[in-house]
């Protein structure tokens, strides 16, 4: 569930806090002469907390972001700018897939959220790929994306255009009945794109850039 803390998290927090430990009790007794009682105490903690905030950051840093809702992505879709060429060009991974079944009988929809900061993986695909991945490259005297996807059709090519405000707009298609959707993305504040359908549909998509 998003915002619980994993049990690898844990774990590498007690590592640390160990680590800790073992340094001030060196410190303290093994490398140097035993401080008075009246030293003692008030420098030790002051240092022990120190050490702890510095040796926490990176791991705080590393932590992966909460699981969007489609609220927050919306949110941050309107909150987001219109996407420059030159930040498109090159292969960006899905990372969220949010969607919300339209309301039955007066109750609201249910929620499907899809989430990995590593890019969605598809496990009930034999070879277990990523669910879906953007390639932006030049075609004169146009852009193309190329949809790489674990359903079909996947690989085929669309048009990038931009409407009046600098929204990018493509489709993407599904099955073989000729369906297709549209979508419209901007960039957001910390560099992930941001799609949204364009039919009224409550679905939303996330894509982080792969940096080769």
């Amino acid at each position: 569930m998003a915002g619980d803390v994993s049990s690898e998290t844990v774990a590498r927090f007690v590592g640390i806090l160990a680590n800790v430990c073992t340094w001030t009790y060196c410190q303290y007794y093994a490398f140097a002469a035993i401080p008075s009682r009246a030293t003692l105490y008030p420098v030790c903690p002051a240092r022990l907390l120190l050490a702890i905030a510095l040796l926490l950051a990176p791991l705080l840093a590393q932590t992966p972001q909460d699981a969007p809702t489609w609220h927050s992505l919306q949110k941050s879709f309107q909150n987001a700018r219109a996407p420059r060429l030159a930040e498109l060009q090159g292969v960006w991974v899905e990372i969220a897939n949010v969607q919300i079944e339209p309301p039955l009988n007066g109750k609201p929809g249910k929620s499907h959220v899809l989430f990995d900061p590593r890019g969605i993986r598809r496990p009930d695909v034999p070879g277990n790929p990523t669910d879906w991945k953007l390639t932006f490259q030049k075609h004169h005297p146009r852009m193309q994306v190329i949809s790489d996807t674990a359903w079909e059709p996947t690989g085929d090519h669309a048009d990038v255009r931009f409407d009046y405000n600098g929204d990018l707009l493509f489709s993407k298609g599904f099955g073989g009945d000729g369906a297709c959707c549209s979508y419209r993305c901007r960039l957001d504040a910390r560099h992930t794109l941001l799609c949204v359908a364009q039919k009224g549909e409550a679905f939303g998509l996330e894509f982080r850039k792969l940096h080769q």
